[in-house]
């Protein structure tokens, strides 16, 4: 519950507390007195845009603070401890507020506990957010805010034409925060690898491209079968042949200077002999006849092996036509893939490692697939209940609004829902489409509020369903910013009963320019506007009783207040 608003230098506001209580408070005044001040005030409190415009002229900064009372399960207040923003009971709760701005202490109170926000903006454009005098982000109040404040608007009923507004009152009447909870939650894990699986498909569909030509070069060269050194091998080979017929030439020449007429065999036979007896004479002729013997010998085994080396110099053309063929195709495969002949056996283990990650790529796009339908299963079952759930919530709340607006004027309307699932939608909010309907006499056909509606019309289904949804939701402060615009005379009481009826329940501030709806708050807040030494300020004043009866007169008579118009605003108020 929102216990105090306090605002300086903001607009043509210079100073002001503005005390709140339980139940429905009222707030009336003249157009222009300011009420949209507290409007924009509250916007921002809410997390809103903030405007330099919002400073009061000649101020160099405007600042706006609001006192709450939280119970301590409540939503907010659990937000607050999950965030390390709960408030310290041993320091001030105003730690961090200028002097002058309310420095109550904490309510050590087992059921509830005081939070305070302030926000400052400055003339260069800068804001700052504090929650419980602790500096926070704007994003941290914008989450914190929903749990305290909703506004209902003149703009609400507008905004009802929308599918989505329509579907977001039919969960809060329905309280679906779980089941959308667990929708949003499973969609967002399917959409996650959806969209992995398209990243992977796309990159697949374009290898897909010379996938064809990556198998026919595979195939290509598997048939060619070529082995790691097996160029090099038939290279060195292929000249080897070619030079048989010179190395068998220079064989035989070898050969005949070994074993043939006048060879060195011979001679070194003779010479031997003739040694044998310079031996017999000399000491050192034995040494040299043994080096002419182990010649001989050397030499008799040089001319065996080349004897051999020679028959191994045989022509063979039909190896040497096989190597050349077999080189032929191989350079010619080369050619293809642009590469050198040695280049080729690599070149054929890559084109193997892309076909490989292809088929892999596949894999994990057959896994994806399998892992997406898996996920569409959890979110299609989520998405069954949610529907389930809002088709109970339609029937009900359908009933519901078409009692309300019957007593709001339109005595003959019926109010419906229609909703529609569609099984092949997947979104975080579910696969239903919602539409709100509305006869507003008999005979008349159904149709959708915002082609059969009239502005007025769609003005009083908009406040039945935030009074209502309002029921269900419980927020803590409920403003109503002129959202009784359109409305009058019995109606306008109605509305005023049912706010009053609301009020029971939870804090209502309303803006209200009805002297029907004025008279059936709790509390009344009167906004005006000062003038002097050419300054303005816009003031707020909580009415007595009587100052109650003397501003429902002017609303009923406008300047010039009577005798009728006080007699009438007193029976307004006692009635």
């Amino acid at each position: 519950m929102l216990t105090q608003l306090f605002l300086r230098h903001f607009a043509t506001i210079e100073h002001a507390e503005i005390n709140l209580n339980q139940g429905l408070t009222v707030l009336t005044g003249e157009t222009g007195a300011g009420k949209s001040i507290l409007m924009n005030a509250t916007h921002l409190l809410l997390g809103g845009r903030a405007n330099t415009q919002f400073i009061r002229t000649g101020a160099k900064r405007a600042e706006i603070q609001a006192t709450l009372r939280l119970a301590t399960q409540s939503n907010a207040h659990t937000w607050l401890k999950q965030q390390e923003l709960e408030l310290d009971l041993d320091s001030d709760v105003g730690a961090g507020v200028d002097p002058g701005v309310n420095d109550h202490k904490a309510t050590e109170n087992i059921e509830y506990q005081e939070c305070i926000i302030r926000r400052t903006l400055s003339s260069d454009g800068r804001s700052q957010v504090y929650i419980n005098g602790r500096r926070t982000s704007l994003h941290n109040l914008q989450h914190f805010a929903q749990h305290c404040f909703q506004i209902q608007g003149q703009h609400e009923a507008y905004s009802l034409k929308s599918e989505d507004k329509q579907r977001e009152l039919l969960d809060a009447y329905g309280n679906h925060f779980t089941q959308l909870t667990q929708v949003k939650t499973h969609y967002h894990v399917y959409k996650q690898t959806h969209e992995q699986l398209q990243h992977i498909q796309k990159l697949h569909d374009a290898e897909q491209a010379e996938f064809t030509l990556l198998e026919y070069q595979i195939a290509e060269l598997e048939e060619l079968n070529l082995e790691a050194d097996e160029v090099e091998l038939l290279n060195n080979e292929h000249k080897t042949l070619h030079q048989h017929d010179s190395l068998k030439t220079e064989c035989y020449q070898a050969l005949e200077h070994l074993s043939g007429d006048r060879n060195v065999i011979s001679q070194l036979e003779s010479l031997e002999s003739r040694l044998n007896y310079l031996a017999e004479h000399h000491p050192k002729g034995n040494d040299i006849c043994e080096y002419i013997k182990q010649a001989h010998i050397q030499l008799n085994e040089a001319n065996t092996e080349l004897q051999q080396l020679s028959g191994y110099f045989e022509p063979d053309e039909e190896r040497l036509q096989h190597i050349e063929k077999r080189l032929d195709k191989i350079h010619s495969t080369a050619r293809k893939h642009k590469v050198e002949a040695h280049e080729l056996y690599n070149t054929w283990l890559h084109l193997q490692e892309k076909f490989q990650h292809n088929h892999d790529r596949q894999n994990e796009l057959d896994q994806l697939k399998k892992k997406r339908a898996l996920q569409e299963q959890d979110y299609q079952a989520a998405a069954k209940q949610l529907s389930t759930s809002r088709q109970q919530s339609a029937l009900a709340l359908s009933q519901k609004i078409t009692q309300l607006i019957r007593t709001l004027g339109l005595t003959h309307a019926v109010f419906s829902i229609d909703l529609s699932s569609d099984s092949n939608m997947i979104s975080g909010h579910g696969q239903d489409k919602i539409t709100m309907l509305i006869q507003t006499n008999p005979g008349l056909d159904q149709g959708p509020l915002h082609s059969i509606a009239s502005g007025g019309e769609l003005s009083r289904i908009a406040l039945a369903l935030q009074v209502i949804c309002a029921e269900k939701m419980q927020p803590a402060t409920l403003i109503f910013d002129e959202a009784d615009t359109g409305i009058s005379g019995s109606t306008a009481e109605v509305v005023g009963q049912l706010l009053r009826t609301l009020g029971e329940h939870c804090q209502i501030l309303c803006i209200t320019h009805l002297p029907q709806v004025a008279a059936l708050g709790h509390h009344h807040i009167r906004v005006s506007k000062q003038t002097s030494n050419q300054s303005t300020n816009t003031a707020f004043d909580t009415l007595n009783q009587e100052q109650r009866i003397q501003e429902l007169a002017r609303i009923l008579g406008g300047v010039h207040i009577t005798a009728t118009t006080l007699a009438h605003a007193k029976e307004l108020i006692c009635a």
